[in-house]
Order: structure tokens, then sequence, then C-alpha cells
């Protein structure tokens, strides 16, 4: 068998270099091990928190403070991981406000991130939007009242939402975009085959707990503030009624205050249209034109 030997010399020069080597991978906290642990921290978080001022982006496995720190409806956008699994959306004819023409469909899908809150009034002026609910013609003050912004954003128009979204993204490491249809589905449902994320319960007691619509909204016009009732299996709040959600392709999904609870079915949608139908049963919405029901839930791509 063939020894060898280092000098003293060699030997010591073979350290330094073992221990350059090791700092360069990250044994000295270098560039490339904060890199390695953020993006750990990333794949590992069930959120990322989006400071919409300076854009800067924290993951986080859990926030304590969610429903009640308010800078997450005003300065602030949290996100949550949706994750991958197969599910069946739609639904079957004969259920409740089933329209004739739906039918229930296998989909498989990825991870996302989907928005815990619907955009308020002053997160939207952060991202760029505008107010538009201020000029709304429909719009009476009761219908558009705020507290300190916590409002969600309404009078958003397809067209204006994705051109505020595509100048907010310009020159970001990140993407905020609006949610398809199946991602915005498969979130409401949050695990439930239900037509509602709670199940398929009509009882008073558990609309009114859970969703914001015309049985359950009383005498008070307009949208509430975000977050006020309880949130689905995935802690998403307002997915039932409020203001309807724009998606993907211009369809809004989710109801409003001022629509009946059917309305606010998981599958439910409701098209966008150039000319509304004398036949219409269902609420259209122009792709170009503000509406004083509908507002937006954003989904963030790292």
């Amino acid at each position: 068998m063939r020894s060898y030997a280092c000098s003293g010399a060699v030997a010591v020069v073979m350290m330094v270099a073992a221990v350059l080597l090791i700092a360069g991978c990250g044994g000295g906290g270098g560039k490339k091990k904060s890199k390695l642990v953020q993006s750990v921290a990333e794949t590992r978080a069930y959120y990322q928190v989006v400071d919409l001022s300076s854009g800067t982006v924290t993951a986080t496995g859990a926030i304590a403070d969610l429903a009640t720190n308010a800078a997450y409806r005003q300065t602030k956008m949290v996100f949550r991981l949706v994750a991958s699994g197969s599910a069946t959306l739609g639904a079957s004819s004969g259920g409740f406000g089933v329209d004739a023409d739906e039918t229930p469909r296998s989909v498989s899908m990825n991870n996302y991130y989907i928005a815990v809150y619907e955009t308020t009034q002053q997160q939207w002026n952060l991202l760029g939007g505008g107010s538009p609910w201020t000029t709304l013609a429909s719009a009476n003050p009761a219908d558009i009242q705020d507290a300190h912004g916590r409002y969600p954003a309404i009078g958003i128009a397809y067209d204006s939402a994705q051109m505020t979204l595509a100048s907010y993204n310009s020159g970001r490491s990140f993407r905020l975009r609006l949610p398809t249809e199946d991602e915005w589905e498969y979130a409401c449902r949050g695990g439930s085959t239900g037509a509602f994320a709670w199940g398929d319960s009509l009882s008073q007691a558990t609309v009114a707990a859970n969703a914001i619509v015309w049985e359950t909204a009383g005498a008070t016009r307009g949208a509430r503030e975000v977050g006020s009732l309880a949130a689905n299996g995935l802690g998403l709040f307002d997915m039932h009624g409020n203001v309807w959600e724009l998606c993907g392709g211009g369809i809004a999904r989710g109801g409003s205050w001022n629509d009946p609870l059917s309305f606010a079915r998981c599958a439910n949608r409701a098209a966008e249209v150039i000319a509304p139908s004398p036949v219409q049963t269902q609420p259209a919405f122009e792709t170009d034109l503000p509406h004083l029901l509908v507002g937006v839930r954003l989904v963030y791509v790292p």
C-alpha cells in the first residue's frame, strides 16, 4: 500500500482552503447560505406577507395576530398556501341553486398562494389602482362606507385590474395576479364537497356566521369590513358574499351582499358579457366597466 504525507506548510494551506470552501458554501453565513435559508423558508412557509409600499416579502409559518392586526388589511397583504391536491369542482344538477348547464369535474391543483382577505380600499390605493369606488354613479354613501380603508375595494373593472397589477409587478421579483377560476373555487371550498365551504346547511344561524349575502345583510346596505365573519377551512375570509371577486378571464365568483345565497355557492360563476342578455338569470359584468358589487382577491406568485 502506498502512503502519502504532507509537509506542515502544505497541511496549513489545505486547512485554509477547506475553511474557505466551507464559508463559501454557507458555513460562514455568506450570500449562498442566505439565499438557501430564504429558499427553504419560503418552501415551508404557510404564509407570504407582502408589504405593499416597499415590496418586501416575508415568509412565515404562522401569524398569531392575523385576525387582529389592522396592517394586514391596510398596508400589507397576507397570502395563504393552498397545497396541491385533487378535488371535484362545479356542481351536480338538482342541487341548491344549481343551473341546468352546471356539471361537476375533477381537477388536480399545484401549490399556490391566495390572499387571506379581499383586497381593501387602502391596499388597492397602494397597488396604484386609485379609488374607483368614489366615482361610481350608482353608489350611495352607505354602499361605499369605509373604516380606515378596511372595506373591500369595489368598482374595479377587469381591464383596469389587469393594468394596475401589471404596473405594480413591473421590476419586482414576484407577481400579484387574479386567480384562475379553478384556483378560486378550490380555495373557496377548503376541502368541502358541499355547496359552500361549511357544507350544505341553509340554516339562518350557519349562513349568518359565514356569509354576507342578501338574506343576512339586513337593513345595512353595502359591503362590510373584510374579515368580519368566520373564515373557511383554509383560514380565508369572505369567500361567500360581501363582494364578487374577479378571476382570470373576467369571471366573477362568490356573490355579494346584494345577491341571494344561491349566488354565493362555491361553484357559481358570473360571466362577463358585452351586452346583457334579456333572458339572463345570473349577474354579468362588462370587462371595461366598474361595478358597485365587484372587488378582487389576489394570488402571489414567487
